[in-house]
């Protein structure tokens, strides 16, 4: 399926994304030292990831993921904390996304769509910057679930379903849902 955007939609995708940028700043600005313990377990382990010692990376509380986007930051000499805002506020960019696309599948009215989406991209910004978790990477995987559920193609294709049309929900999603696990066995 083709989804091509028109210029009203370019525009509007434009404005809400510099606001987000515009207010992920002035957060980021104001909470540039708040570190929470999540956020202090997840950049040790990213470290670890980074230094090669993935036996020390394996815990029980967290899943890898988050790890592992925050560890090639490190590696490439990034401190830990810009590491951990940059991977924030890019899947907090992604969660914005998904929440437009969700608009579209929806069929808010375009006036609706870009009042919502413009609302969301302040309390992304602020819930992105606020602390380090990965709590907005998973936010932003429910969202594209919930908008490939909205299509119908499970109705028409169930056979295929998982495997077709949600194959990069399942390719972010298995490792995630797996370590967790694997994580709580073996632990």
């Amino acid at each position: 399926m083709k989804f091509l955007l028109t210029s009203t939609q370019k525009m509007q995708l434009t404005i809400i994304f510099l606001t987000y940028l515009i207010f992920a700043s002035i957060f980021g600005f104001a909470y540039r030292y708040a570190m929470n313990p999540d956020g202090i377990s997840l950049l040790r382990l990213a470290g670890y990831v980074a230094e090669g010692n993935f036996q020390q990376s394996v815990t029980r509380a967290w899943s890898p993921l988050m790890t592992w986007l925050i560890s090639p930051f490190l590696f490439f000499g990034f401190d830990g904390l810009t590491a951990a805002w940059i991977v924030i506020a890019l899947c907090g960019a992604v969660l914005l996304l998904c929440s437009w696309f969700l608009a579209l599948r929806v069929d808010l009215s375009q006036n609706l769509r870009f009042i919502a989406t413009l609302i969301a991209a302040l309390l992304i910004s602020f819930w992105t910057i606020q602390f380090i978790a990965s709590d907005v990477l998973v936010a932003a995987l429910l969202l594209c679930y919930i908008y490939n559920n909205r299509s119908g193609y499970f109705n028409k294709q169930k056979k295929f379903f998982f495997l077709w049309h949600h194959w990069w929900i399942f390719i972010f999603g298995t490792p995630l849902c797996f370590s967790v696990l694997f994580c709580r066995w073996i632990i």
